[in-house]
Formats: C-alpha cells, structure tokens, sequence
C-alpha cells in the first residue's frame, strides 16, 4: 500500500476519514433516507441546508457550506454529497479516496463521481501502472476523463487548492465551478447517479444543463447519467464499462 498524506501514512480503512473526510448535504424538510450514503460513507458527517424554495439558490448555499464546513476543520480534501446521492456499483471507498488523491496529485481541483453532462471532455489516463507512485491498476478507477465544465454535484471531491473557486460560484454551481477556474474531472465509470426524485431546478433539457430550467417536477435522472457515461464510452473508444 502507499503511502499517503494522512497521520497513518497509508491509505487503508483505518484512516479514511484523515485521507478524504466527508460531508453529506441533507435538506431536513426533505426528509430523505441518507442510511445507503452512510452505509458507504460510515465516517460522512451531516451538514444541514437551509430551506428555500429556490433549488439551484439552495444548492449552491449548501456546497459552499460544506466547504466552509472543511476549511474551518483545517481538512486539506473533502467529499461532499448531496442527500439523493445514490452510489453505483462500481464505488468502492478506499479505491474512490485513491484516485481522488491521484486526481488531485496530478493538478486536478475538483473529481467528480458522475455527470448527466461534460463540456470539453479529455481522456486524462486509461492506465495509471506506476503513475502517481500507484503499484497497480487496481488501486484506481481505470479512467479519468478532465472536463471545461459539468453537470451535476452529487458526488465530489474537491482538494483545498479549489476551494477559493467553489466559494466564488454562482448559479448554477455544478456549471460554474470550471467557469470559476476549478480543474475538473470525472471517473469512468461513474460511481454514483443521482436518485429519481422532485427536482427545483428542473429535467436539464437538450444539452443537459441545469442552467435551463424546467422545474420544480419529478425527474428521473438515472438514464442521464447512464446516457452520459454510454457517449463517452462511446466517444473514447471505451468497452466494457458497465
């Protein structure tokens, strides 16, 4: 196992919560069951939203308070996840916490576990054998793809290097974060979707950008980012994602 950061000096279960802490977004009066975040996440802590009935206003509130949350607490990283985060079967923690540190090791700010859609994608790596000081393949998610700018926050990291570009967004925050000058990337394949649910921003449209609204209504957002994730298979040449 490397080493890392960590006060362990390695990346193993003991010490997740000192290699990448995490914070879940819970809107209270949404009243939404986290247990299956926490279940995956056990070291997660919960900070709570405000109300609003504007969705997009309330969360871009609650990203930035979430990073406020990781610079008051000194943490250097942290995984930030919405409360209708739904994790695919492809996550796994230790691996999740072994590419982010990777990610952002190469130069990235922000690593994201899923998007309904990218702007300017480039695939970053398709094999990180001995990069980064990994001994094996196995230890990350096998691609990473850098992007100008995505949609979609339910999932992501975001080293303190970043955290200047989050605090400055506006809406929507997903789409700004790359406008603000935060190098973003995703992995492939994703590792988390976002659950079906009543959305106040609304079913992202033609190019599915949450910068067009069409809400509050239900969506279902599931076969977005399955779609997603099929075109930049598809765009990269990629087989055997799913």
């Amino acid at each position: 196992m490397r080493r890392g950061p960590c006060p362990h000096g390695t990346i193993d279960a003991r010490c997740l919560a000192c290699e990448l802490p995490a914070v879940i977004l819970r809107a209270a009066h949404l009243d939404r069951d986290i247990s299956g975040i926490l279940a995956r996440v056990p070291h997660a802590e919960i900070v709570e939203g405000e109300r609003s009935e504007d969705g997009a206003r309330a969360c871009l509130e609650g990203h930035k308070r979430a990073i406020r949350h990781a610079v008051e607490r000194g943490w250097r990283r942290v995984l930030v996840l919405e409360d209708d985060c739904s994790f695919t079967p492809a996550f796994d923690l230790l691996r999740w916490v072994t590419t982010c540190d990777a990610a952002f090791a190469a130069g990235f700010d922000a690593v994201f576990g899923g998007t309904v859609r990218t702007h300017g994608p480039r695939l970053i790596w398709n094999d990180l054998s001995g990069a980064f000081g990994l001994r094996q393949v196995t230890d990350v998610y096998p691609h990473l793809v850098a992007v100008d700018r995505l949609c979609s926050a339910h999932c992501v990291a975001h080293c303190s290097r970043g955290y200047d570009a989050a605090l400055r967004c506006e809406v929507p925050y997903d789409l700004q974060l790359g406008v603000q000058g935060s190098r973003c990337a995703v992995v492939l394949p994703f590792v988390a979707h976002q659950k079906p649910g009543m959305s106040g921003i609304g079913l992202p449209l033609d190019e599915g950008d949450s910068q067009r609204y069409a809400g509050p209504e239900m969506v279902n957002y599931v076969p977005l980012f399955r779609a997603e994730e099929a075109r930049l298979a598809a765009h990269f040449g990629i087989a055997g994602l799913s």
